[in-house]
């Protein structure tokens, strides 16, 4: 089970999620749509930092995350949420291919193992769509 910490940054507009324990299918949902929903009401971009998940869940499950037909509960609304991924450099290549199937399902979103680098991402990205 994953407990999950909101923080906002209001001088930035970027609301911060730490999620520590394990993280499996399920919980990855819960996740993605608890913060992905909370981001658009404040109006904000999104910095996951999921460098003190344990990971319970394999490639498989990462292409099954966006299969409607074998994920019933996935509900992804507010694809448009920019969200920076802040991961353990150990696990990167799992989460460069995450960061691939959701790219190919419509998400906007980055992995990074340095915290300061995905503060900035979601800020300098909501600055481009401005243009």
């Amino acid at each position: 089970m994953c407990e999950l910490e909101f923080k906002s940054y209001d001088e930035i507009d970027i609301l911060e999620v730490v999620a520590k324990g394990k993280l499996n299918l399920e919980y990855a949902i819960e996740i993605s749509s608890k913060s992905r929903e909370k981001a658009h009401k404040l109006g904000y971009q999104l910095l996951m930092d999921l460098s003190k998940v344990e990971l319970d869940a394999g490639v498989v499950q990462v292409m099954e995350f966006f299969d409607l037909q074998k994920n019933k509960k996935l509900n992804i609304k507010h694809k448009y949420v920019i969200t920076a991924l802040f991961v353990e450099a150990s696990k990167l290549y799992y989460w460069k291919f995450w960061e691939t199937v959701a790219s190919n399902n419509g998400l906007n979103s980055k992995i990074f193992v340095d915290k300061k680098q995905a503060f900035n991402w979601p800020q300098n990205k909501a600055e481009e769509k401005q243009k």
